[in-house]
């Protein structure tokens, strides 16, 4: 499908679409990094929407590397939650602009470091037919979609296979929030240092038994992509895999006590907070590069082919240390590049 001379540049059909929010920094490593790590590439179109304020730190005002398009101010979203609304709305407008056959739709902060990753992926998804091909949510995240590549932190999609104008990026509303997902996890790190154990045992109860509504029920940007999936059985997906932890810090450690191990079980896969389908995630000790770097920072990474392909800081916009979080990215790249 493609030429194999690396000496001599190629052009692949490939289109990039980010989202910014504060993140002129992070975008720009990304972008030195993916040339660095491709060099039989062409330049690609990058197309970078722009939702943070006019004028404010890291924002575009122009770019040699990316085509900057003006995005939505979070002031003018009233959808619930309003910051998966205020990203999914911007990355939708500007996915009606890609032209190329594929597209890679990917957060600011997802850094892919596998060599020669355009040309491998490309090749890889024409071969196997694959219509999405990306990263799926991460284990701790018990209150997302499973085993589907929809969480748009790293998606690539085959618009030969199928019709951009039928995908919808948006999330759904009057959905459960994370926020209530993560509350019985707050409330139980907060009562049980001195109410004693017979709290700390309703507690437990309540975690483990209403606590299981909220498994996979916060349909966030890209659960639209779950359901096109569905009505078009033919399609075919793929996803990689991710490095995950018994010492994550969303799940409270007590879940992984005895007691919860045996309880789910006999429980199906939908009201476990741990998923039960084979090699769906990477255990402690089979982290790649910078294990233990990765792992003090509580980034996520990702593996293809029993190799790492990628990892991603998330939410360093909410972060109140930037500074240091751009430290260790540095860190992580200088060994990369």
């Amino acid at each position: 499908m493609y030429h194999n001379n690396v000496s001599q540049k190629v052009h692949f059909p490939l289109t990039i679409c980010s989202v910014s929010f504060n993140s002129r920094s992070f975008l720009e490593k990304n972008y030195d990094l993916m040339r660095k790590l491709n060099p039989s590439s062409e330049k690609l179109r990058w197309i970078v929407a722009e939702n943070s304020q006019p004028y404010s730190e890291g924002s575009f005002s122009s770019s040699d590397k990316f085509e900057i398009q003006q995005g939505f101010s979070l002031e003018n979203i009233s959808q619930e939650p309003r910051s998966s609304f205020h990203h999914a709305l911007a990355l939708q407008k500007i996915l009606a602009e890609v032209k190329t056959r594929y597209v890679l739709l990917m957060d600011p902060d997802f850094y892919i470091v596998k060599k020669e990753w355009i040309k491998t992926v490309l090749q890889y998804m024409d071969g196997k037919k694959l219509a999405f091909f990306g990263a799926p949510w991460s284990p701790k995240w018990y209150m997302k979609i499973r085993y589907f590549p929809a969480c748009l932190h790293c998606l690539f999609v085959d618009l030969s296979l199928v019709n951009i104008s039928e995908l919808n990026l948006l999330p759904r509303e009057k959905t459960i929030s994370m926020s209530e997902a993560l509350s019985f996890r707050e409330k139980s790190g907060g009562v049980t240092s001195f109410a004693g154990p017979l709290w700390r045992l309703y507690d437990c109860l309540r975690m483990s038994l209403w606590g299981r509504r909220c498994i996979g029920k916060c349909f966030d940007s890209g659960c639209a992509l779950v359901d096109f999936f569905q009505m078009n059985p033919g399609l075919k997906i793929e996803s990689f895999v991710p490095a995950f932890s018994e010492d994550d810090a969303v799940l409270p450690t007590w879940l992984y006590s005895i007691p919860f191990r045996l309880l789910e079980r006999f429980l199906p896969d939908r009201y476990c907070y741990l998923p039960k389908k084979k090699s769906s995630f990477k255990t402690e000790g089979s982290f790649g590069f910078c294990q233990n770097n990765l792992k003090q920072m509580v980034w996520e990474e990702f593996f293809w082919q029993e190799k790492a392909f990628g990892f991603h800081i998330r939410s360093y916009y909410r972060s109140k240390n930037l500074e240091q979080i751009q430290l260790n990215l540095e860190k992580v790249l200088f060994k990369l590049l």
